[in-house]
């Protein structure tokens, strides 16, 4: 019966720390955990309590997750666990619209092929078709790539 009672305190401590530091593996352990001691009671006490201690642990797991989802970021620890809120802001993806497609520029580091360029006053990250470029040549913008500009050598 110990082993049973320990295997069920380490699964809830496993699933719990699985709120804290993300990544599936605690929670995994956790449900492992819960699945040997099902096993050691079915072999020890038979199906029904196997099958009650299932139950009875899966009900245990929702109300821990209930309390520390609900009761863990109104303390001081947690607040610093949970966001309250969101960023305002957008990825530079958004900002860069078909509309700059076609215009002129000058590159404002090296592009090996990959660098910053300006246009229009605004700094922009950019990858060269052209391959290397130095800082101060004229470009001029082919495409949008995802989170960057697609560039050319102007001629």
């Amino acid at each position: 019966m110990g082993l049973i009672i320990t295997l069920i305190l380490a699964g809830l401590i496993l699933i719990s720390f699985e709120v804290v530091v993300p990544g599936g593996i605690l929670g995994t352990l956790g449900f492992i955990s819960y699945a040997a001691a099902c096993f050691f009671a079915y072999e020890t006490y038979g199906p029904m309590t196997a099958i009650l201690l299932f139950i009875g642990t899966l009900l245990l797991t929702a109300l821990l997750l209930i309390l520390e989802f609900k009761w863990l970021p109104k303390t001081k620890p947690g607040a610093k666990l949970f966001l309250k809120s969101t960023s305002g802001g957008s990825s530079k993806a958004h900002a860069q619209q078909d509309t700059i497609i076609g215009k002129l520029g000058k590159t404002s580091t090296t592009l090996a092929p990959s660098g910053m360029v300006e246009i229009d006053g605004k700094l922009y990250e950019a990858f060269s078709m052209d391959g290397l470029l130095e800082k101060n040549i004229s470009i001029q913008v082919v495409k949008c790539d995802n989170f960057r500009l697609v560039v050319k050598k102007s001629r």
